[in-house]
């Protein structure tokens, strides 16, 4: 059995990294994808060499599969340790192209909420984008003809996911830092404090 120069697929994992990256904002960064990708590629010889071995769109989509386990896991893992979720831009987009405008459809009350809270941030934030969202989602008449068009579409929904990441985050900041949030003094601890000297 021969070895594999795994070189050649280099420009190709950093590549998909940094794709993954992109679509998983504030979940995984660029570099800690490249690592997870190869990592997985580095679990079996044969598998790198039938990566290799693909056609370069084969070989991308394949690396940007793995990428995306692996974000879909760090996702996963963040919301259990902490109790916060993070929306990758394909989960937005299977959101919206799923009528969670035309119909409100969405797997839970929070996506909900994060969906019209985002938007609403987003229309602030870049009105231009939240009409082309509402115009390709909700009516059905954003020209998807054009390559520009389907640029600028798949900005606007980068954009919606970090606005909904940002919604998410203040929401739940406030619930843990609002009023009824704070540690119960004891009288005597009460008294000390507010008698000191400022």
């Amino acid at each position: 059995m021969g070895t594999v120069d795994a070189g050649l697929i280099y420009g190709d994992v950093r590549r998909a990294a940094r794709d993954v990256a992109t679509a998983w904002p504030g979940v995984i960064e660029a570099d800690d994808a490249e690592q997870e990708i190869w990592a997985k590629l580095m679990e079996s010889r044969d598998y790198v060499r039938q990566v290799t071995d693909m056609d370069p769109p084969d070989r991308y989509n394949a690396l940007r599969r793995i990428g995306t386990q692996v974000a879909a896991q760090y996702r996963e893992d963040y919301a259990r340790f902490s109790g916060q979720v993070h929306y990758g831009t394909e989960e937005v987009k299977a959101l919206l192209e799923g009528g969670a405008l035309t119909r409100g459809h969405t797997d839970t009350a929070t996506e909900r909420l994060d969906l019209g809270e985002g938007l609403e941030l987003l229309r602030k934030r870049n009105q231009g984008y939240a009409d082309a969202l509402v115009e390709a989602y909700l009516l059905g008449t954003y020209p998807l003809v054009t390559g520009a068009g389907r640029k600028r579409l798949s900005r606007a929904r980068l954009a919606l996911t970090q606005a909904m990441n940002n919604v998410h985050r203040n929401r739940r900041t406030a619930y843990q830092d609002g009023p009824g949030t704070r540690e119960v003094l004891s009288n005597d601890t009460a008294r000390y404090v507010t008698s000191r000297p400022r």
